[in-house]
């Protein structure tokens, strides 16, 4: 027979080596790989938006060079080269390499040979010549990329740092001429680029110059975090042949190190295994030793017959902070999707909604009306002569008058379940439910008419002294499920025939079409006649 103290040591013995067995159980195999997984799904999602954010730079560039390659003056300059022209002079001045950071603008016929180059000097903001920028001639990249379908896009290294190309052919605006050359613009990827990542990515971002040691480094689109999860990790940056160019030292914000067994984790076992201690010392003071002397007096109690009560022991209590960082790490990474999911739906000039936005939220917006037997009415608007307007005055005037008309358009917006969108160059698009065909009619008159009273002068406009447009409208005044077939392209080939047929009309006008389905047995649309006003 053994004492009570005996069978506590024993017990608290066991106690301990089952807790610390328990703990690091789940620690080892449930608790840290849970931390691990969600910390490397977290910093491939920044990897992954640094990648996105110079791919970015790389897409707008390429806009840029398609803006320039698609135009009839570039196009007939490289149709004569021996031709006199004040092309070049005219439209590659310093404000167009200063305002779209550009270290090299090239123009080059088929075989290659060049027809125009220049260098520029973003800190000196003057023309330089172009072997300065890159020793490499522009022709050398033209002709290793050329292989491959247009635009062509990615990096190279020049004589002021790495910097991004686009190359795209040159052809007259309607895109029907056969190619009469290539244009190449040379990008400095420059400290503003980064600050700009930085904001996006919530990254810290280093660039420096590769040496021999970096060239092991993985490309910037690995997707795998081949280091696991770190504090600092090192990409590289490459070029059109694969070699590195730039190698990119990456900074993740990190509260605390991934550790599986910490000083938090050593606290907390510890604090566990001295907490049956503690009971156990507490037990012996104020139950074991008092239960040793109050033996003779129970006997004494028992005598006397004067039996009291044995006290019970204390509850205690445990903290849960895993949780409450987890959700603040759940609560960051939305709100990056949310701003991500944002830029990719929005149209970086005008502010509106882009092609992308529009066929998802007018595909929706078409199917509610189906199941509310809602009209729904689908425009389509184009500036009249705005490429003449752009010939006129110069693509930044035709920016803005882009931004004033995206404006318009915004304010046109009367409700939810309405929606505009710019779907590329000068054609924006809308939609709305709810309204009359009269009603809708009006509506897209006044819209016309705002339009042309934002007094955007256009000089080469032969149909009014400022700038207009033309709107092709469709409109359905009573949806239901005999119009599931109806797809929303057919919709929007329908309108797109009322604009077309607008402008044939001599434009600054709304051609509008109301339509329903014909009664059974019938295999064509009923089509009313088109009005226009």
């Amino acid at each position: 027979m053994q004492s009570i103290r005996r069978y506590f040591i024993q017990l608290l013995a066991i106690y301990s080596l089952i807790l610390i067995g328990l703990f690091l159980g789940y620690r080892l195999l449930i608790e840290y790989p849970q931390e691990v997984e969600t910390l490397s799904h977290y910093q491939e999602r920044e990897l992954q938006s640094l990648a996105n954010g110079l791919q970015l730079n790389l897409t707008n560039l390429s806009t840029i060079v398609r803006d320039y390659a698609r135009w009839d003056d570039t196009h007939e300059y490289m149709l004569d080269p021996d031709a006199p022209s004040d092309f070049p002079d005219e439209n590659f001045v310093p404000s167009v390499f200063a305002t779209f950071d550009l270290l090299a603008v090239g123009l080059y016929d088929l075989s290659f040979k060049p027809r125009f180059r220049q260098g520029f000097d973003l800190e000196e903001e003057d023309f330089v010549d172009i072997t300065e920028i890159m020793e490499q001639p522009l022709a050398n990249t033209l002709a290793t990329v050329t292989s491959h379908t247009p635009p062509y896009q990615g990096w190279v290294m020049t004589a002021r740092g790495p910097a991004a190309f686009a190359i795209d052919t040159v052809t007259n605006t309607d895109e029907d001429a056969p190619p009469s050359g290539y244009l190449v613009f040379l990008q400095a990827l420059t400290k503003e680029h980064i600050s700009r990542l930085e904001q996006i990515t919530r990254l810290k971002v280093e660039l420096s110059e590769p040496t021999g040691a970096d060239v092991a480094f993985p490309s910037l689109t690995e997707p795998e975090l081949l280091e696991g999860v770190v504090h600092q990790r090192q990409r590289v940056l490459l070029d059109i042949s694969g070699a590195p160019i730039l190698t990119i030292n990456i900074f993740h914000e990190l509260t605390d190190d991934p550790t599986a067994i910490g000083w938090s984790e050593t606290l907390l076992l510890s604090l566990l295994l001295l907490t049956p201690v503690v009971i156990g010392l507490f037990v012996d003071r104020y139950i074991v030793q008092p239960l040793r002397s109050s033996t003779a007096r129970i006997q004494k109690m028992v005598e006397k017959q004067k039996i009291r009560e044995i006290p019970k022991g204390v509850p205690i209590n445990e903290l849960d902070q895993i949780r409450c960082a987890f959700n603040s790490m759940v609560r960051l990474v939305r709100q990056q999707k949310q701003a991500l999911r944002k830029m990719s739906l929005t149209d970086s000039l005008t502010g509106i909604g882009n092609r992308r936005d529009f066929d998802a939220s007018a595909h929706y917006a078409w199917r509610r009306a189906m199941r509310r037997h809602d009209s729904f009415t689908l425009a389509l608007i184009d500036l009249d002569y705005f490429k003449n307007f752009n010939d006129a005055l110069g693509h930044l005037e035709g920016d803005r008058a882009l931004q004033q008309v995206g404006l318009t358009l915004k304010g046109f917006i009367r409700r939810a379940g309405e929606s505009c969108a710019r779907l590329g160059g000068e054609e924006f698009a809308l939609f709305f439910s709810g309204e009359t065909e009269r009603d809708a009619l009006q509506r897209l008159n006044q819209l016309r008419i705002q339009v042309a009273s934002l007094g955007i002068s256009h000089p080469q406009s032969p149909i009014a002294k400022g700038l207009t447009c033309s709107i092709g409208a469709i409109h359905i005044a009573n949806p239901g499920v005999d119009y599931r077939h109806l797809k929303l392209e057919e919709l929007l080939t329908k309108a797109d025939k009322q604009l077309y047929g607008a402008k044939a009309e001599g434009r600054n006008k709304v051609l509008f079409e109301s339509f329903s389905l014909p009664m059974k047995n019938e295999e064509q649309l009923q089509e009313p006649p088109s009005i226009t006003q």
